[in-house]
């Protein structure tokens, strides 16, 4: 993929994001060799193989050292300690507090009214209090249809 993106975009440094990396799975080939996206990962994250890497699709060596790889995970459960040895890991906390206020202000700024968008900080607060915090995906898709909602023709 990246080496796509390279010839796409003409860009030699893009930045690929792999996200939820621990839930990268493992295939085997007929012929019975395990490939998986961690183990495929190795050689582009190590400087050292990274300036000669052989893509194994068109058999050519590429310089794939400028590449900015961002790997996103849920946990850390999962992920092979060599490719963890190879990423700088940041630990980003859940949200808790006025943390969740900020969040869904910076979400809806401009999207939604100031009314809907108290009412819903209210509620998530409520249930952040009461030991059941949404999940942010479950904001971002609640934020989404106040916004829809508020994008729709009023009929008289």
């Amino acid at each position: 993929m990246p080496l796509q993106e390279i010839a796409k975009s003409g860009i030699a440094n893009p930045i690929t994001i792999v996200d939820e990396i621990e839930k990268a799975g493992t295939m085997t080939a007929s012929g019975g060799s395990r490939v998986s996206l961690p183990d495929a990962l190795l050689g582009l994250l190590e400087p050292s193989s990274s300036t000669s890497w052989e893509c194994p699709y068109t058999r050519r060596s590429y310089n794939m050292s400028q590449i900015t790889w961002i790997l996103t995970a849920n946990t850390r459960t999962g992920i092979p300690a060599p490719l963890l040895d190879r990423c700088r890991v940041f630990d980003i906390d859940y949200p808790e507090g006025d943390d969740w206020a900020g969040l869904i202000q910076t979400l809806a700024t401009g999207r939604i009214f100031d009314e809907v968008t108290n009412r819903l900080i209210a509620r998530v607060l409520a249930a952040v209090a009461n030991g059941r915090p949404p999940s942010l995906r479950r904001i971002s898709q609640l934020i989404d249809e106040a916004a829809a909602v508020s994008e729709d023709p009023v009929l008289h």
